[in-house]
């Protein structure tokens, strides 16, 4: 039961550390291209 739970519990800190990251790279690029200026169409 612990195994289970410990395997859960990680699982679930790598999906957030990932969203995190993710939210973390748009926001610097959205800077980025909000500092110079984006020639490209925002999807």
């Amino acid at each position: 039961m612990l195994q289970a739970l410990y395997i859960t519990i990680v699982g679930m800190l790598i999906v957030f550390a990932a969203l995190g990251a993710v939210l973390l790279v748009m926001i610097g690029l959205n800077k980025l291209f909000g500092e110079k200026g984006s020639k490209h169409p925002k999807k």
